[in-house]
């Protein structure tokens, strides 16, 4: 299962990182907004490439994810998050923008179904390995907006966009300073 921390008053610790990191494997991100713009770098697969990234960025408030594959989608750096909320949620590993980002935890059923039925029946394309039930998420979320988190049931979501605002959805813990969307974090100092 991933995990989103949405750093609200500080930094992850270390001991977190390590932590989220060995749970969590499949990569990760982080999102930020600066001068207006919401900004990301995803992508990164291994700790050491995460945590250069990390110590380098000094803004509150700011959204980690780390990922742990959800079954039957693939490992590889497009799928890590967040994703573009737009009509096509473009892969980008770096992003600076206008448009707010979605991070996700948790497993959206059925979402090949959705993907059909939202998606490609407006004529958008993907390619499979390029393709995850988040991505599906942000691009039916550009169309239905707040509605798309009743229609998906996808567990815990948060946005970011460009005036700073986080919006989180479903049901999120409170460690410290920093919200938490699952219980895996909480032993950590």
């Amino acid at each position: 299962m991933c995990i989103i921390a949405v750093c609200k008053d500080r930094k992850l610790s270390l001991e977190e990182i390590d932590y989220g990191w060995t749970r969590n494997p499949d990569g990760g991100g982080i999102g930020w907004v600066e001068n207006g713009r919401v900004n990301y770098i995803k992508g990164l697969m291994t700790l050491e490439d995460f945590k250069k990234e990390y110590e380098n960025l000094n803004i509150l408030p700011h959204i980690v994810h780390f990922r742990n594959a959800s079954k039957g989608i693939p490992v590889n750096c497009k799928l890590t998050h967040p994703f573009i909320v737009s009509k096509t949620s473009p892969i980008r590993l770096r992003y600076k923008g206008i448009k707010p980002v979605l991070f996700h935890n948790g497993t959206i059923r059925d979402w090949k179904r959705y993907y059909e039925q939202y998606v490609e029946s407006r004529g958008i394309i993907i390619r499979d390995e390029n393709l995850s039930d988040t991505r599906v998420m942000a691009i039916i979320w550009a169309e239905k907006g707040e509605d798309t988190f009743d229609l998906l049931n996808p567990g815990r979501v948060a946005l970011l966009y460009p005036d700073g605002k986080i919006k989180k959805y479903g049901d999120w813990i409170e460690k410290k300073g920093i919200y938490l969307s699952n219980e895996q974090l909480l032993s950590c100092q």
